[in-house]
């Protein structure tokens, strides 16, 4: 809708022009009138119209004099000229000002519609074009936010070749400023990205957060730098406390267990190290367990140099060799329990021992078969195992259940699928948190692939034959009379004694309660 002026000394002529165009229909908000070229002038300032109807002959200014002024200081109004004079000179100064349309009085009703219609169609059209100009504007703003984005993440998780980093660094020089920069990582059970950036921006007003992704499952990082000069020598232990203060926050929002882990880069190509740092301290929960509210705090990640693993490639290949699967996980869980005895072991250890491990019977099934080529490029997913694991038992149960599985499949003959080793590893550690990422990471697959070959092998998605199995254990706990329901549901993998009770219901058709009533009249 536009906002039309009415300019013309004759009170008659002008308000019969208001009713005519009010009659019209036309896309016309609202019009204002002005008794001469000084009183529109005055009125454009405030009115901000998009149309002006003027005379040329006003007193104190007359159309020609006010539409040459106003031009100046609003250029994109269109103007319409009404006069009784039919003067060539008139109508040539008017095309010389870029006057849109020109009429003679007596105006015809057909005629000024008319003029008026064709000054609304090039107001749309250029409406449109302003529109579509401010949205490719925005468009490509948004795109340059996202590509510094992108360029600053490649250059926080190195994923490059080191020249690749090298140009990524210099090119981020000049999106980042030249302060001192801070990497976060965030982890908990419920812990999102959007938790680690409300957390940060709260406990950290001088910091400018740049940007806040997950990187793994359950892994958030933060980059941020310091916006006020220079931050503290003890800066850490500044965080540390401003941290500290607003553990309350975190604990509100739902999300008690959790680490917050940072590391300082005193420039960009430092990123990568500090993004190392946090991601080491993250990890080092495995084998330091965390407890409410723990925030960790470090410069340099603590590495230990252990024995590799290779010792055991003859016990492991013998005992594939003779389809002894049993000692296989015998073998496996005990080098890992022994490891993990060693006051000296790290997150680390664990993640390259187990890759020691599994890259020793995958070679072993290469040599014979050729088959595992592809599985050579998935230790990678040994990664995501540890970071969806809440215990150091946790990794090891799911290392142990892929190199059993890889082992098993070394003969044709005696294969035994991916789906087939998940569901005994459900079956085995149904309470566990589970979900159809971390199954399909077990059997080295992608996950929609997984999820269709499991469906295919059980006729039930994953989520439902885990629940089935879950509610399976909880009617044989709930014959004991000494268990709660919710100590019951804890015991099976809910958090959630409701979301339990909801499931139990789904699958038995009735309630805990209920089927706990039926067992005890039975018994």
């Amino acid at each position: 809708m536009y906002r039309l002026l009415i300019a013309e000394d004759d009170s008659t002529i002008r308000r019969g022009l208001v009713k005519i165009i009010e009659d019209m229909g036309l896309a016309v908000e609202n019009i204002q009138e002005a008794e001469n070229g000084q009183s529109a002038l005055a009125l454009c300032e405030t009115f901000l119209p998009h149309i002006v109807i003027t005379d040329i002959r006003m007193p104190l200014m007359d159309g020609l004099e006010f539409i040459g002024t106003i031009k100046q200081e609003q250029p994109g109004l269109f103007f319409l000229i009404i006069s009784g004079y039919s003067d060539f000179d008139y109508a040539k100064k008017a095309i010389q000002f870029g006057v849109n349309e020109y009429l003679l009085k007596p105006i015809e009703k057909d005629e000024l519609k008319t003029a008026l219609l064709r000054i609304i169609e090039q107001l749309d059209a250029r409406s449109e074009t302003e529109h579509k100009r401010i949205s490719e504007t925005k468009a490509y703003t948004e795109q340059i936010k996202q590509y510094e984005k992108n360029l600053m993440w490649d250059v926080m998780t190195g994923h490059n070749t080191a020249s690749e980093l090298s140009r990524k660094v210099e090119m981020l020089n000049n999106i980042v400023p030249n302060k001192p920069l801070l990497i976060a990582a965030g982890y908990g059970d419920t812990f999102q990205a959007k938790d680690l950036s409300s957390v940060l921006t709260l406990s950290l007003p001088d910091w400018k957060l740049l940007l806040c992704n997950t990187a793994a499952y359950r892994y958030h990082y933060a980059l941020l730098y310091f916006d006020s000069g220079e931050p503290l020598k003890d800066g850490f232990t500044k965080l540390l406390q401003e941290l500290g203060s607003n553990r309350s926050a975190v604990k509100n929002g739902n999300f008690p267990k959790h680490i917050l882990a940072l590391a300082m880069a005193k420039e960009q190509s430092q990123i990568p190290e500090a993004l190392s740092t946090c991601r080491s301290l993250l990890d080092s929960r495995l084998v330091s367990p965390i407890t409410e509210g723990v925030l960790t705090v470090s410069n340099q990640p603590k590495t230990q140099s252990m024995e590799d693993a290779t010792f055991l490639t003859h016990p492991i290949r013998n005992a594939m060799d003779t389809n002894d699967y049993l000692s296989i996980e015998r073998i496996l869980k005990d080098y890992f329990s022994n490891l993990l005895t060693d006051t000296g072991c790290t997150a680390e250890a664990l993640i390259r021992q187990a890759k020691i491990i599994e890259l020793s019977v995958l070679a072993y099934t290469a040599e014979q078969y050729r088959y595992h080529e592809k599985q050579l490029n998935q230790l990678q997913t040994i990664e995501f195992l540890l970071s969806a694991s809440q215990t150091a038992k946790d990794f090891v149960d799911a290392v142990v259940s892929r190199i059993t599985t890889i082992a098993k499949n070394h003969r044709p003959s005696d294969t035994i699928s991916p789906v087939e080793q998940v569901l005994l590893y459900v079956n085995r550690h149904y309470a566990k948190d589970i979900t159809l990422v971390y199954a399909a990471n077990l059997a080295n697959m992608n996950t929609n692939y997984f999820s269709t070959l499991f469906k295919k092998k059980t006729g039930l998605s994953f989520v439902a034959y885990l629940q089935l199995v879950r509610i399976q254990h909880a009617k044989e706990l709930l014959k004991d009379p000494t268990l709660k329901v919710y100590e019951i549901a804890e015991r099976i993998g809910f958090q959630n004694e409701k979301y339990f009770m909801k499931v139990f219901k789904a699958v038995a058709g009735k309630t805990p309660s209920e089927y706990k009533q039926e067992s005890e009249h039975q018994q």
